[in-house]
Parts: C-alpha cells; structure tokens; sequence
C-alpha cells in the first residue's frame, strides 16, 4: 500500500477505536496541541494532548479539506489537476473518501469530468 495509504489506514484504525487512539496516540509528542491566549502578563500558551473527541473532530477537518482540494482539481479544465487528483485520490482508496456527502460530492465532479472525456473521444 502506499504511504498516503497507509497514512490515512491507521488514522482511521484510531478514529475508530478510542482505546486504540488513547494507547498509541494519547500522550505522543505529535498529538500535543497549543492553545494560545492574551492575558494582561502577556500571551499565554497552553499545550494540552489532544483528547480523542478532538482528534476526531480534527479528522473531519482533513478530510473535508482533501475533499475541497479535490474538487478543486476535477473542477479544473487543466488535465493535469485532473490527472493528479485522479492519482492522488486513487492512493487514498479504500481509507477516503468516508464522509457521505464528502463522496457525494467527489462522485459529482468525476462523473462531470467523465461526460466530457467521452464527448472528446
């Protein structure tokens, strides 16, 4: 599989599994968030792991902005934007699209992108 692949393979293993999430993921360096305030003293900044509920949420975010990029490039008369959101989406299968409406409106534009190869043929 490949690495985007298999990147997007564990995510889902952990949006899935709460425990699995929490024993991997819970207290790494790379699931540390910062929050960052103003306070009178100055800015304050807060590092807080990242909790499951708000990995999940921040899942949801990564999707819906590959999703956008996506759309982006199928909506793009450039055959190359076509070509690489083609390739791109083509490593990311089975693991994305999972949204409904996110795959709903993937299946849009490539079904548009279709008529018009066929016209050209």
């Amino acid at each position: 599989s490949s690495g985007i692949n298999a990147e997007y393979g564990g995510i889902s293993k952990w949006h899935k599994d709460k425990g699995l999430y929490e024993k991997e993921c819970g207290k790494s360096p790379g699931f540390v968030h910062v929050i960052r305030g103003d306070s009178s003293e100055g800015e304050k900044r807060i590092e807080k792991y990242l909790d499951y509920e708000n990995f999940r949420h921040v899942c949801c975010k990564w999707h819906f902005k590959l999703t956008k990029a996506m759309v982006f490039c199928f909506d793009s008369k450039d055959y190359s934007q076509i070509r690489n959101g083609l390739t791109v989406l083509n490593k990311v299968l089975p693991e994305f699209p999972v949204v409904l409406n996110l795959a709903q409106a993937l299946e849009k534009r490539i079904q548009k992108v279709k008529e018009v190869e066929d016209k050209e043929e």
